[in-house]
This record gives C-alpha cells, sequence and structure tokens, in this order.
C-alpha cells in the first residue's frame, strides 16, 4: 500500500513536468523513496525466507522425533528380543536341570530295583540252600536213627549212639551258625541298601532344591531388571518430555524474538516512510521556488550559449590554426630526420669503402710477401731479406695493377667478408 502511494506521489510529480534537472532535494527522496521499496522486497524476501526456514526447520525436527522414536522402538524391541533368549535360555537350562535330575532319580531307583532284585535272588538261593540242608539234615537224621535202631542190638550201642548225638548237636551248631550268618548277611545287605537309598534321596532332593533355588534367583533377577529397566524407561521418558518442553520453550521464545524483530522493522519503517512523507510535503512546499529558479537558470543559459557561440568559433579557428603550425613542424622534424638518415647512411657506405680499400691492399702486401718468399726460396738468397721486402711493400703502380687483377677473384670474398651497414 506505501510502495503504490510512493508510486502514484513519483507519477503526479512526473505528469506536473517536475522531470528535467531534479534538485538534489528532489533526488535524495528519490533515492530514499528507491530504498523503501528495496527495504519493502527484502523485508518480503526474509519474511519468505523465514517461513521457508521454519518449514524445513519443523520437517526436520518431526523426521528427527520419528527417527528417535523408531530408534527407541527399535532398542526396546532388541533389549526385548534379548531378555526372552536369555529367559528361553535360562528355563531350557532348567527344563536340562529337571532333566538330568530325572534321569538321576530314574538310575537311581533302577539300581535300587536292581538291588531289590538282587536280594530276593539272594533271598531264594538262601531259601533253596536253607531247604536242601534241611532236608540233608532230616536224611542224616533218618540215617542216624535207622543206624541206631540197627545198632541196639550191640553191646556198644550206647557208645555209639553217644557219638552219633555228638554228631548230630554239631552239625545242628552249624546249622544254626550259618543261619545266624547268612541272617547277618541279609540284614547288612538291606541296611546297606537302606543308605544307598537314603544317599540317593538325599541326592535327588539336594539337586530340586538347588533347582528351585536357581529358579527362585533367576525369577528375581529377571523381575529386578524388568523393573530397572521400567525405572530406566520412565527416567528416559521424563528427559525426553523435559527435552521437548525446552526446545519448545526455546522456540516459543526464538518465535517471540523474531516477531519483535520484525516489529521493530516495521515500526522503523514505518518511522521512515513518516520522515520522507513529511520530507516530501516540505519539499512540495519548495517546488514553486525551484520551478521559477529553473526557468531562471534556463533563461541565462540561453543568454549564455548565444553569447559564448562566437567565442567558442574563434577557439575553434584558433585550434585549427595550432594545429595547422604543429601539422607544418612535424612535416620539417620528418624532412630533417629524413636528410640526417640519408647522411649517416652515405657515411656508413664511405666508412664501408675505405675498409674494403684497407682490406685489399693489406691482401695486395700478404701476397707480395708471400711472392718474395716463394722467390728467395727458390734462389736460396737470404741476404738481402730486406731490400726483396721493402720492394714487396713499395711496389710499382703498374706491378700492382696486374697484381689486382689476378687478385679480383678475392675481392669478391672480401667484399663478402665486410658487413654492410645501413
Amino acid at each position: 500500500m506505501k510502495i503504490r502511494l510512493l508510486k502514484k506521489e513519483r507519477a503526479s510529480l512526473v505528469e506536473a513536468g517536475y522531470t528535467s534537472s531534479p534538485s538534489p532535494l528532489a533526488k535524495h527522496a528519490k533515492r530514499e523513496i528507491a530504498g523503501i521499496i528495496e527495504m519493502e522486497n527484502k523485508m518480503a524476501e526474509i519474511q519468505k525466507q523465514n517461513a521457508a526456514r521454519e518449514a524445513v526447520e519443523a520437517k526436520r525436527k518431526a523426521e528427527w522425533e520419528k527417527e528417535k522414536k523408531e530408534r527407541r522402538a527399535a532398542l526396546m524391541a532388541a533389549k526385548h528380543e534379548r531378555e526372552l533368549a536369555k529367559k528361553k535360555a535360562e528355563d531350557a537350562e532348567a527344563v536340562a536341570r529337571r532333566i538330568r535330575a530325572k534321569r538321576e532319580a530314574e538310575k537311581e531307583k533302577i539300581l535300587l530295583e536292581e538291588g531289590r532284585k538282587e536280594e530276593k535272588q539272594r533271598q531264594i538261593e538262601m531259601a533253596e540252600r536253607e531247604l536242601d540242608r534241611k532236608l540233608k539234615a532230616e536224611q542224616h537224621r533218618r540215617d542216624t536213627e535207622e543206624l541206631l535202631q540197627q545198632q541196639v542190638k550191640r553191646p556198644w550201642t550206647e557208645i555209639f549212639e553217644n557219638k552219633i548225638m555228638e554228631n548230630r548237636r554239631r552239625v545242628i551248631e552249624r546249622e544254626k551258625q550259618a543261619q545266624r550268618k547268612m541272617e547277618e548277611a541279609n540284614e547288612r545287605r538291606r541296611q546297606e541298601a537302606l543308605v544307598r537309598r537314603e544317599k540317593a534321596n538325599t541326592r535327588i532332593q539336594m539337586a530340586l532344591e538347588q533347582n528351585q533355588q536357581v529358579m527362585q534367583k533367576k525369577k528375581k533377577d529377571f523381575d529386578a531388571k524388568q523393573t530397572l529397566a521400567a525405572a530406566r524407561a520412565m527416567e528416559v521418558h521424563k528427559k525426553e518430555m523435559l527435552d521437548l518442553k525446552a526446545r519448545a520453550e526455546r522456540s516459543r521464545k526464538e518465535e517471540e524474538i523474531r516477531i519483535q524483530r520484525v516489529e521493530a522493522a516495521r515500526n522503523n519503517q514505518q518511522s521512515r516512510v513518516q520522515t520522507i512523507v513529511e520530507k516530501r510535503s516540505q519539499l512540495e512546499s519548495h517546488l514553486d521556488v525551484v520551478y521559477h529558479e529553473r526557468i531562471k537558470d534556463r533563461t541565462l543559459k540561453c543568454v549564455e550559449r548565444d553569447v559564448t557561440f562566437e567565442e567558442k568559433k574563434a577557439n575553434v579557428e584558433r585550434i585549427k590554426k595550432v594545429e595547422e603550425f604543429n601539422r607544418l613542424q612535424t612535416l620539417m622534424k620528418i624532412s630533417q630526420e629524413d636528410s640526417r638518415s640519408r647522411m649517416i647512411k652515405m657515411k656508413k657506405q664511405a666508412l664501408i669503402e675505405a675498409r674494403k680499400k684497407i682490406a685489399l691492399e693489406s691482401l695486395v702486401r700478404k701476397h707480395r710477401i708471400a711472392e718474395a718468399v716463394g722467390n728467395m726460396r727458390i734462389s736460396n738468397k737470404w741476404d738481402n731479406i730486406n731490400e726483396i721486402m721493402e720492394s714487396a711493400t713499395t711496389s710499382s703502380p703498374g706491378k700492382d695493377k696486374s697484381r689486382k687483377k689476378k687478385l679480383s677473384s678475392s675481392k669478391s670474398a672480401s667484399d663478402l667478408e665486410t658487413p654492410t651497414y645501413l
């Protein structure tokens, strides 16, 4: 709304004709209006970014909470699985102990049954032996009585009778001792069987009591762990609730701070807009004065343009003359430079010619000296070497010409070897 109002004011000023050569106040007002528009756009963009950031933050928090719940549920499920597995293992161990105790009891029962069977078999054998003994004793008694009856008529019957009675008494005594020993052995075996049975019952009872104690201890430990886990879960839940409350409180405070900042920015913007409107009203009060001043300035500028046209024309002519003078000066400098360059080239050429001449004379002297030395080698006259050398170095011009012709071939080589200077 404020932006539309400012744009409307700007359009009204443009329609009124205040478009050319704006004053510093108008430029400042225009910059302030542009700044307000930019500030409004920035505030809208900031609000949009804050909303997007809050949406992303809320989504991230929801995902984090969901992930946290899933992770906690997975941990609890894993813990429950471990506890179930442990309880299954303990139950299996208890069942195994019960099976072992049952097997031990069955083994003891089998041993006792075997002992009873052995005892019964021994008793049967003892009864058979006792019956056999009784039958033998009865047979012996009958034999003895028959013998006594047969010997009654003999004179020494009394002696034999006493002896027979003594033998009978001894047999009866031995039978009694055997019966007593058998009874003692039976009693001893019975006592041993009772002792073994008592020991077996004691072991079975101890195993059952130990198994019961182990089961009670494991149940107590399991109950304690369940209680501890429940207390820990309650503490974790309380901590999470406290964290959620703290985060909610921080979010609320941050939202309050953000709202306060937005309100402060809005109030600041409103104050700036009010200030700009006030300045604009002050500016409008000076528009007439500014308009008349502009008309006056335009009139003065027109007069100044008319006055300075001739001066500018004269200045242009003067500049043209100066440029023509500079052009002539440049041409003269170029001509002087060309003459100087030609003079330098001529001097270089003369120097080259002089060097060529000196090189040619040196070459001629070398040939003369070589020729004189060859003649002396042929004539083998070394006495007048100084005269020959002087004559070789100061020979006649005719000879020099002939030698120059001979050395015409070497001149081209010397020309090639001589450097050419530009």
